[in-house]
């Protein structure tokens, strides 16, 4: 029922609706289901623009997949945990989560988390102005989802392309200003008269 509200941008009643469920999972006992509807509760509370409740909620998520040894749940969680430091500007501890959750993909051998966890750094590092290790991830993410016949590869090749060329065209602005800085250098001094 919280996902027909959420698509229907009735945040209020899906949020309630996951608030209830929230406190029947816990009544069960079984805390592997009170991570993913947490997730879910951070979700709306993002996109209501309440970040530090979205946040709050994915750290008492993560808690509970340490507990219980959720490795794959940690990753996702860890990886959700960056968009909200990158909403904040915050992208070194945004690329310390994902670094984390990356490892932990690894280590459990998923692929579809470690391709989209290679894209979030992309982006972080995109957003960073590092466009070579922007480059060298989406790179990784494309040969995984490559192998994976992921339904978003040719996004990614382009979005791949885009970073490729935006790097090549800063690197000739580069050279050519360092070219153009010479040549004035070079021309101090020379003025015959």
């Amino acid at each position: 029922m919280s996902e027909i509200f959420f698509l229907q941008q009735r945040h209020d009643e899906a949020l309630q609706c996951l608030k209830d469920s929230l406190v029947i999972q816990r009544e069960t006992g079984i805390r592997s289901g009170e991570g993913p509807i947490l997730n879910n509760i951070s979700a709306i509370y993002y996109v209501r623009g309440q970040h530090g409740e979205a946040l709050k909620a994915l750290e008492e998520s993560l808690a509970i997949c340490l507990e219980i040894g959720d490795r794959f749940g940690e990753g996702k969680v860890l990886s959700n945990m960056s968009q909200i430091y990158t909403g904040w500007g915050r992208y070194d501890e945004a690329l310390k989560v994902l670094e984390e959750s990356l490892a932990i993909f690894g280590e459990i051998g998923n692929l579809p988390g470690e391709s989209e966890t290679c894209l979030k750094m992309a982006f972080t590092y995109a957003q960073k102005g590092d466009l070579e290790n922007a480059i060298k991830l989406t790179r990784r993410s494309v040969e995984i989802r490559e192998k994976t016949r992921h339904r978003d590869l040719e996004m990614n090749k382009a979005y791949l392309k885009m970073l490729e060329d935006t790097l090549s065209r800063t690197t000739n602005l580069g050279r050519e200003a360092t070219h153009e800085q010479t040549g004035v250098d070079s021309g101090i001094g020379n003025i015959d008269g």
